[in-house]
């Protein structure tokens, strides 16, 4: 009966040395992720912050175009004035042409 009682404790110990490896190995993985997860959450921050600068550039370029846009629509407008009054120049140095012809 001893020598039962042994041999189970025996069993007994070598299952609670290996479940005690098994947890050891668990906590070694864990530190492992941990370790792993403040890698990616410093990354993640970073690459937000790097977010965070090209929307702002963006912004700032958006806001350039909107400008540009605007000033060609004023230059647009005065080309387009210009290009009458010179028609309405045309016009007249052509009737001035047609007076001068009939003087002659």
């Amino acid at each position: 009966m001893i020598k039962s009682e042994s041999s189970d404790l025996v069993a007994q110990r070598k299952l609670l040395l290996s479940k005690m490896l098994d947890y050891e190995r668990l906590e070694e993985q864990e530190d492992e992720l941990r370790t792993q997860q403040d890698k990616i959450e410093e990354h993640t921050h970073k690459l937000k912050e790097q977010l965070h600068v090209y929307e702002k550039v963006l912004a700032d370029l958006n806001a350039e175009v909107t400008s540009l846009e605007g000033q060609k629509e004023i230059l647009d407008k005065e080309i387009r004035g210009r290009k009458a009054h010179c028609k309405t120049l045309k016009e007249k140095i052509f009737q001035l042409k047609l007076i001068h012809d009939q003087i002659l």
